[in-house]
């Protein structure tokens, strides 16, 4: 082999070990590794936040669109060039990120089942039909 052919080879192996690292998520915390934990969290974030209200800076963002550029832009540039999220080790009470999520999940079921109840309960009763016993 070739001193040039050599050096191709390797360069070629280092970006399928780097593809393949990318596609696998592991750029990323094993939180958000998998597609809807990711979702949970950005809409989680969305709606804690307050970024998102009327006057708020950042209204004119979705939690899709921050989802869509935070994890599969900027991190998996910044993956490609060396760079991953990881938690911090600065020995601080941090939040907790799990039960952020489920309390926004337990309200999210909260404000569903409210609004069934108040359906249901404006809903016009129906009889069920006559049945004739003639018949």
């Amino acid at each position: 082999m070739t001193e040039n052919t050599e050096a191709d080879f390797r360069r070629e192996r280092a970006e399928h070990a780097l593809k393949r690292f990318l596609s696998e998520g592991k750029y990323l915390p094993e939180v958000m590794r998998d597609f809807h934990d990711a979702k949970e969290i950005f809409k989680t974030m969305h709606h804690v936040s307050g970024w998102n209200e009327k006057e708020g800076w950042a209204r004119d963002i979705s939690w899709m669109d921050g989802q869509i550029y935070v994890i599969d832009l900027f991190l998996h540039f910044m993956a490609r060039h060396g760079y991953t999220l990881q938690r911090s080790r600065a020995k601080l009470e941090f939040h907790d990120l799990y039960e952020k999520r489920r309390r926004f999940r337990d309200e999210q079921g909260d404000e569903l089942a409210s609004f069934l109840t108040a359906r249901m309960a404006a809903a016009p009763e129906t009889s069920p039909p006559e049945t004739n016993e003639a018949e």
